[in-house]
């Protein structure tokens, strides 16, 4: 079978081989799913620490899908994907921002943000069904919120990040000297607006895909 290529966010296209069918019908011991698959044995490592995230944990199978996925053929753990029932997007930050501020297009979907790039999330995740509350995984913290949530925060946010580091955002501790630099009355605006989530994972992710010069 020809491989199927999927473009990574570093432009490059990397091939990964369709999905096989396997011999074994079942749940998945990992993501619960019903059925073909592979035996458990020969897909889960003795490495691999994420069996507490099992969903059927009785089963001795391996979904077709989660066995592609842990094949590291294309390793997963490196991207954050968005996709559908008909499309499968590896996501650089700054798409990350564009989706979540499109919201979702179509339903069912599923949306991963790894931070790391050394963790398996794909059965982790939640699919979401809802086109005005989003479901996702953050690393390996499922969010819900509405796109809108997502822009309001995301243009205060933006603006002091033209001045103050995410790191004098997140923690509200400024240097004055920038405050100053930035305008008095524009910061007290802005952080007005920020103040309240800090702390927050809205703010959070927020601040993971924000960028410099994109403030509207």
């Amino acid at each position: 079978m020809a491989s199927t290529p999927i473009v990574v966010p570093s432009g490059k296209s990397v091939s990964y081989q369709p999905l096989v069918p396997g011999d074994k019908e079942g749940s998945c011991y990992l993501c619960g799913a019903y059925g073909t698959g592979t035996a458990k044995k020969k897909v889960i490592k003795a490495t691999f620490t994420d069996q507490s995230w099992a969903k059927s944990p009785t089963s001795d199978m391996v979904c077709d899908y989660c066995t592609w996925a842990l094949s590291y053929k294309f390793d997963t753990r490196l991207y954050s994907f968005y996709g559908t029932e008909s499309s499968l997007e590896a996501l650089s930050r700054q798409r990350i921002r564009e989706v979540l501020l499109q919201g979702p297009s179509a339903a069912p979907y599923i949306m991963i943000i790894a931070v790391s790039g050394q963790k398996w999330l794909h059965f982790k995740a939640q699919v979401g069904m809802s086109l005005s509350d989003w479901v996702l995984m953050f690393e390996e913290r499922k969010m819900r919120f509405r796109p809108q949530e997502f822009s309001t925060l995301l243009e205060p946010v933006e603006r002091l990040y033209q001045t103050f580091t995410k790191d004098e955002i997140a923690s509200g501790e400024y240097q004055s000297h920038k405050m100053i630099a930035h305008g008095i009355d524009k910061w007290e605006a802005d952080e007005e607006l920020v103040s309240p989530h800090r702390g927050s994972r809205l703010l959070e992710l927020v601040l993971f895909v924000a960028q410099k010069g994109e403030t509207g």
